[in-house]
């Protein structure tokens, strides 16, 4: 992977985050008041993973054509710097405790964000596919 291929993939997450923010900002001020919290939580979360795949499937012949392991590659990418984001800007800027910011792992109380980073992993290789660059 080259650096201008890592800053291309960077800018892409910067995209993602931006929608997943307004995600979180969606479900909080409005879904949660509207639905039931244990509706809305779930509901985000199917629609963070709608969102990265969309958004994936938009960017990705921003990125250029490579072989698949490129994607994994840029999946893994993504995977990483948004668990360094939810941790570092969790913990040292929103000031949550570590058990607070550990719930996001909990799918059985119906966050799905795990669903999402998995969905995030898989979706550059995924949409490579689908639009047949490899």
């Amino acid at each position: 992977m080259t650096i201008l291929l890592f800053l291309k993939a960077c800018l892409v997450w910067l995209l993602m985050m931006v929608f997943a923010v307004g995600n979180g900002l969606f479900r909080d001020n409005f879904l949660a008041s509207q639905l039931n919290p244990a509706i809305a939580l779930p509901l985000s979360g199917i629609t963070l993973s709608i969102l990265i795949l969309l958004i994936t499937y938009f960017t990705l012949p921003i990125l250029g054509k490579h072989p698949p392991q490129t994607y994994i590659f840029i999946g893994a990418q993504w995977v990483l710097t948004t668990l360094a984001f939810e941790f570092i800007f969790g913990h040292f800027v929103a000031g949550k405790p570590w058990p607070e910011i550990l719930q996001i792992f909990k799918v059985w109380q119906g966050n799905f964000f795990l669903i999402a980073l998995v969905v995030t992993f898989i979706a550059p290789v995924t949409v490579a596919k689908l639009r047949d660059i490899i």
